[in-house]
């Protein structure tokens, strides 16, 4: 690298990036996929081990109609609570309900407190019947679980 050059990563701080995640969940979750892929992608190059590029890259996955290609992409994710919940959310849309219910029941036992948990609860209740929210209702705003 030249002198006086720095690393993209050295220029962003952490609020920076979060920035960044906040405007490609605004951008996923208004059907604008491209765009939300492109500031995912940029994020999971320079954060590969943060949740939120491989959550937005999935919620974007989801939202094209691509619900196998979310789940490969959380199963290798790293293994945090928001992650978890949102694997099990792509098992559901994938057809895969008893995988996302034991996901949801191990995440619920290991992380009580946690806003994932919070999710994987109503999404067990809207899948018992006993809550109709919709599953679409689930994704209005997805940095509430990845903070």
């Amino acid at each position: 690298m030249p002198s006086g050059s720095r690393a993209l990563t050295d220029l962003l701080d952490g609020e920076d990036l979060r920035l960044l995640a906040d405007i490609g969940f605004i951008a996923a979750t208004r059907g604008l996929h491209g765009q939300a892929g492109a500031i995912f992608a940029a994020l999971q190059a320079l954060r590969p081990d943060t949740e939120a590029p491989s959550i937005g890259l999935a919620l974007t996955d989801l939202a094209a109609g691509r619900p196998q290609d979310a789940l490969d992409r959380l199963a290798r994710g790293p293994r945090t609570p928001a992650v978890l919940v949102f694997q099990g959310i792509a098992a559901v849309r994938c057809g895969r309900r008893r995988d996302a219910v034991a996901l949801f029941g191990r995440l619920i036992a290991d992380h009580p407190d946690q806003p994932a948990a919070d999710l994987a609860r109503a999404v067990l209740a809207e899948l018992d019947g006993s809550q109709a929210t919709g599953l679409s209702s689930l994704f209005a705003d997805p940095r509430a679980v990845t903070r």
